[in-house]
């Protein structure tokens, strides 16, 4: 029997790829196209019933994820232009807050 002892090291690595700004809006803008892919594939089995809020919500959650989605890329790129622009070392205080509020959407 083989024992896999390589868990813990892939726990860490996972830590410390969680830790770079980058990769945090990376997993971000990932998350926010696996739920509008969710949400699209759903899209043709809810169409079947003829219910007309089902059909609105359905609408409602794909633009927002399809908006959210190029919002993360948009901010991907703002990121990395920072990075550019201020030679590899951009401080913005509570980054990834301001980058979340912009990302998923402000709530007044």
């Amino acid at each position: 029997m083989v024992i896999n002892n390589n868990y813990p090291n892939k726990l860490f690595l996972c830590r410390k790829l969680l830790r770079d700004i980058p990769a945090k809006i990376l997993v971000q803008f990932s998350v926010s196209l696996l739920f509008l892919n969710l949400v699209f594939l759903l899209d043709g089995w809810l169409a079947g019933y003829s219910v007309m809020g089902l059909c609105i919500s359905t609408a409602f959650f794909l633009h927002y994820f399809l908006l959210t989605s190029f919002t993360w890329a948009g901010l991907e790129a703002l990121h990395m232009y920072l990075s550019i622009i201020k030679v590899f070392t951009p401080y913005l205080s509570r980054c990834m807050l301001k980058f979340s509020l912009m990302g998923w959407g402000e709530q007044h």
